[in-house]
């Protein structure tokens, strides 16, 4: 709003906005870009590993939070395991709802690209539960003076809660 723009608020997850969008796109003829579901916005994301690989020296795993699968890799909130079980039944699935803390992986499907490249290339995703998640922001709260939304702190929650084996490892969250 303090750049100009009209700002619609939709309630309810990432899908319902997401309708929203694409019916003004529709009718207005707006340009849509997808937040994780296109091939430049993935590809984007990507280089994240490539900053990874050159600051952090010697890692051995990357545990990063899980919506609509645009990074890829990691873990998912148990209230919106969408790529969880998509990956389980080899197939696309959309849940009929999703409720977490974490929202900025709220997501009821997972994306087309992203569900084909996670099918294809990634070992395993982790869920966490919504009392790991708020351990996890109290957590880095207290012992690292960092405020953290919900899906920021899912990747910590798997590693304070051993879903992902990290015992002598180096790892990035």
């Amino acid at each position: 709003k303090g750049y100009g723009a009209d700002v619609c608020l939709v309630p309810g997850v990432y899908d319902d906005a997401y309708q929203k969008a694409i019916e003004l796109r529709d009718e207005k003829g707006y340009t849509f870009v997808h937040p994780f579901d296109d091939p430049n916005v993935i590809a984007g994301q990507g280089t994240i590993g490539l900053e990874l690989i050159d600051q952090v020296k010697d890692m051995d795993a990357v545990v990063v939070p899980v919506g609509g699968g645009g990074l890829i890799n990691g873990v998912q909130a148990a209230g919106a395991a969408s790529m969880v079980q998509s990956l389980h039944v080899h197939k696309r699935e959309c849940l009929s709802s999703v409720s977490t803390i974490a929202d900025g992986i709220c997501v009821k499907e997972p994306g087309e690209l992203t569900y084909e490249i996670c099918s294809k290339y990634v070992d395993d995703i982790v869920t966490v539960s919504e009392d790991e998640i708020c351990a996890a922001i109290l957590q880095l709260l207290e012992k690292e003076k960092v405020v953290a939304e919900g899906a920021g702190a899912t990747s910590v929650a798997a590693v304070m809660f051993n879903k992902v084996p990290v015992k002598g490892k180096k790892v990035v969250c």
